[in-house]
C-alpha cells in the first residue's frame, strides 16, 4: 500500500494510470462515487474539469497515444482531444503556443479536503 504525505485537491479519472491496473479500475471507479459520497457526508463537491496541454506535435501524439492505450481501455469517460483553435474558443487565458490538448470534464474537484473535514465532522473524529 502506498500513501500519499499531502491531498492535491485531485479526483483522479485514471487515464494515466497503467492500462488494465488495479489503479486505473479503482481512480474510474472511485471517482464514479464522489457525488454520492459528498452528497451523503453534506460536503461541497463540483466537477470542474482539466486539461493536459501539448505544445508541439510531439507532444500531442503523446496525448492521441494516451487516449487510445488507456482512456479507451481504461473505460474513463468524458474525454476528448481538442485543436488549438478549440482551447482557445474554451479557455482564452491558456498559452497561445498549446497546439492541443487532452480534456476530461468528468475530473478534478477543487474542494476535495471538505470531503475528509464533514466525514470527520459526521463521525464525531471516530473512525471505525
Amino acid at each position: 500500500m502506498e500513501q500519499q504525505k499531502a491531498n492535491s485537491a485531485i479526483v483522479h479519472v485514471g487515464y494515466d494510470a497503467k492500462e488494465g491496473s488495479l489503479m486505473a479500475k479503482y481512480n474510474v471507479e472511485g471517482n464514479a462515487m464522489y457525488e454520492a459520497l459528498c452528497k451523503e457526508v453534506d460536503a461541497p463537491f463540483r466537477r470542474v474539469g482539466s486539461y493536459v496541454l501539448a505544445f508541439s506535435e510531439k507532444e500531442k501524439e503523446h496525448l492521441e497515444m494516451l487516449y487510445k492505450k488507456e482512456v479507451l481501455n481504461n473505460g474513463v469517460p468524458e474525454m476528448e482531444i481538442i485543436d488549438a483553435a478549440e482551447i482557445q474558443r474554451r479557455e482564452p487565458h491558456v498559452s497561445k503556443e498549446a497546439v492541443a490538448a487532452f480534456v476530461c470534464r468528468y475530473g478534478r474537484n477543487n474542494r476535495s479536503m471538505g470531503i475528509c473535514n464533514q466525514t470527520c465532522r459526521k463521525c464525531n473524529g471516530k473512525w471505525s
